[in-house]
C-alpha cells in the first residue's frame, strides 16, 4: 500500500513541477532569472508580453501566500514596474500621518506599493461605511 502512495506522490510532484514550468515557458530567460532571484517562493500565475515605457516587457503575475504581485521586466531582467500589497502598518510614517490628519476616523482597508521608473507610490484604500440616509457610520 505504501508503494502506491509513494508512486502517487511522485506522479503528483512531477505533474505540479511540469505545470509550473509550463507557465514559465516563453518568459525571457533574464526576466525569469530576475523574478526567481527576487521572489524564490512565488508561484507564477500568468504572464503577458507588452510594451511599457517604450520597451518590450514581460508582466508576471504571481502568488506568494495569499498575496498577488505583478512585476514587469524588460527582456534584460530590469524591473520596469511593480505592484504588490503591503500591510497598512508598513506604509511610510509620513503617509500614515497624512491619512490620520485628513481622515482621522477612517481605517485603512488595504494598501499597495507601486514602483515605476525607480519611484515608489502607494495606493491606499480606506474603509467608509454609510447608512441609507448618507450619514457616515464610524466604528
Amino acid at each position: 500500500m505504501s508503494l502506491y502512495l509513494l508512486l502517487f506522490l511522485a506522479a503528483f510532484a512531477t505533474a505540479f513541477t511540469q505545470q509550473e514550468s509550463n507557465k514559465e515557458q516563453g518568459i525571457p530567460k533574464k526576466a525569469l532569472e530576475a523574478f526567481r532571484k527576487s521572489y524564490p517562493t512565488a508561484t507564477i500565475k500568468k504572464f503577458d508580453m507588452e510594451r511599457i515605457q517604450g520597451k518590450i516587457a514581460v508582466k508576471i503575475e504571481s502568488m506568494e501566500g495569499t498575496s498577488t504581485r505583478v512585476v514587469a521586466y524588460d527582456t534584460l531582467g530590469t524591473v520596469l514596474t511593480s505592484r504588490e500589497p503591503i500591510a497598512p502598518t508598513d506604509l511610510p510614517p509620513k503617509i500614515r500621518a497624512s491619512i490620520d490628519n485628513v481622515y482621522p476616523r477612517r481605517s485603512i482597508e488595504r494598501a499597495e506599493k507601486l514602483m515605476e521608473n525607480g519611484t515608489s507610490r502607494y495606493e491606499v484604500y480606506l474603509k467608509l461605511l454609510y447608512d441609507s440616509n448618507g450619514e457616515e457610520i464610524v466604528k
